[in-house]
């Protein structure tokens, strides 16, 4: 596997675990209605999406094209 290919393994697994773990802190808020619960949803959701688009992108980024 080429050090590229790993790149895009890690960020596949950080992908699902930032929006697995966004799940279950909105699950529960949905339970205790907790701000600190909801505030963990959302950092993860961003965290999720950001990391998506840098995967999607990742071949500009790798040319120097990401700027």
């Amino acid at each position: 596997m080429s050090l590229i290919g790993f790149h895009r393994f890690l960020i596949y697994s950080g992908i699902t675990f930032c929006l697995a773990f966004s799940g279950y802190e909105f699950v529960q808020y949905s339970r205790s209605s907790s701000l600190g619960d909801l505030l963990l949803g959302i950092v993860f959701l961003t965290l999720g999406i950001l990391l998506a688009y840098y995967l999607s992108r990742l071949a500009d980024f790798l040319a120097g094209k990401g700027r």
